[in-house]
């Protein structure tokens, strides 16, 4: 698994603050990034999502769906009452 650093991030002046940190959570947790690969393979049929990094896949989400939303209607964050994101824990079986 890659990680963009910094100096990388900040190339992405367009980008706010907390999207650059649920970009950042959603490369370290692998299983993330396979579901985004799913959804590109399931949603782009004519792309190959294997071709492409995982930040590239990370952004492309992003820019097409938007991560926050893609993390939430996948179940990967929730939001408490004061509307702060939380990681819902993942049981593998």
């Amino acid at each position: 698994m890659t990680c963009l650093d910094r100096e990388t991030f900040n190339s992405f002046p367009e980008l706010d603050s907390e999207v650059k940190e649920l970009i950042h959570f959603s490369l370290m947790r692998p299983h993330v990034v396979e579901a985004a690969r799913e959804w590109v393979a399931e949603g782009f049929p004519d792309i190959n999502p294997n071709d492409y990094s995982d930040e590239e896949i990370i952004f492309g989400v992003n820019d097409e769906f938007g991560i926050e939303d893609f993390l939430y209607q996948y179940g990967f964050v929730e939001q408490d009452e004061e509307g702060a994101l939380y990681e819902v824990e993942t049981i593998l079986r």
